[in-house]
């Protein structure tokens, strides 16, 4: 893991990442819990109706890459399912 945020519905954050090849994991829920212990013994984590996803690797050379998790009708973009030992 690079880096990563929590990021409530409706904000944005904006991640400084130098050039590489990343695989960027979506981590969703309800309830957030600051206590909650994750598998990678990091702090915080949803209580219900935890969803791992993750898209394909991308490779950033002096660019920016950005999501908009808004639900879209005919949208373009669709991740893989993942699990809480690949993400974390």
């Amino acid at each position: 893991m690079v880096c990563n945020s929590y990021i409530k519905a409706g904000d944005s954050y904006k991640f400084n990442l130098p050039n590489g090849t990343y695989q960027v994991f979506f981590y969703s829920g309800r309830g957030w819990n600051p206590n909650k212990t994750m598998p990678n013994g990091q702090e915080g984590g949803f209580v219900a109706n935890e969803s791992y996803s993750k898209d394909e690797p991308v490779t950033l050379n002096y660019q920016g890459l950005e999501y908009e998790l808004i639900p879209q009708p005919d949208g373009n973009f669709t991740t893989e399912q993942s699990n809480a030992s690949e993400v974390f």
